[in-house]
């Protein structure tokens, strides 16, 4: 067994301790992920203006809510009930292996950017859809990854969709050289359902423009799907 941390460590100490850093990595951007959903505002009143300028479309939801079905993606959503609150929240996984996953970039690279949502509703039950539909996007490495504070912005078909962004403080890790990256946006109801609906969706982070995956945008359908009012 190799001895490493000495001068002229083996190959093996080398391709250890690139293991080790990869894994801290990953597990500290899952908790970043984590906090930010936690402490991340939902459903506040705020001004909401999309990437293009225009006035958030405040009309009623008219985009239909999925109905209910088996959705064809891999990923795994979670319901909590918080009865102290009488709230729930429906969640993407925040589990590395079930988040939605990697964003693909335009040019069909993998990026280093995560992508999650979330919705909440009072009761355990929903009465009428929420109000806002929540995105955080997250990405770490050993410099700040992407391009100046560039808008989130998000396209359905071609058109914009209201965002409301709460870009998060950057997070450096003492030690480790890794500096992580998130921001939050909360889109209207009726922005979200009609991002879902579409037969393509893209957006731009840190200016790098991206387009969801088929089962990134099932998994999103799958989510919005759970917003649909139980009758009385």
């Amino acid at each position: 067994m190799p001895h490493c941390g000495d001068v002229g460590d083996s190959p093996e100490c080398h391709s250890a301790n690139k293991d080790h850093m990869a894994l801290t990595t990953r597990s500290l951007i899952l908790f970043v992920a984590t906090a930010v959903f936690i402490t991340g505002p939902v459903g506040a009143q705020t001004t909401k203006k999309p990437a293009g300028g225009r006035a958030a479309d405040q009309s009623p939801v008219i985009s239909p809510i999925p109905a209910p079905r088996v959705f064809s993606h891999p990923g795994e959503l979670f319901t909590e009930y918080d009865r102290f609150t009488d709230t729930t929240e429906i969640s993407t996984s925040r589990r590395e292996e079930d988040i939605i996953g990697k964003l693909v970039l335009r040019t069909g690279a993998v990026s280093e950017i995560t992508f999650s949502a979330r919705l909440s509703f009072k009761g355990p039950q929903p009465t009428t859809p929420p109000e806002t539909v929540s995105l955080v996007l997250t990405t770490g490495g050993a410099d700040p990854w992407g391009t100046g504070p560039t808008p989130l912005a998000l396209l359905a078909d071609g058109a914009s969709i209201a965002v409301d962004e709460i870009p998060q403080a950057p997070i450096q890790t003492p030690g480790l050289g890794v500096v992580f990256q998130s921001t939050v946006a909360r889109v209207p109801v009726a922005d979200f359902l009609r991002f879902v609906n579409a037969s393509k969706g893209e957006g731009r982070c840190w200016g790098h423009e991206f387009v969801l995956t088929d089962a990134q945008m099932e998994v999103l359908r799958d989510l919005a799907s759970r917003m649909r009012p139980v009758p009385k």
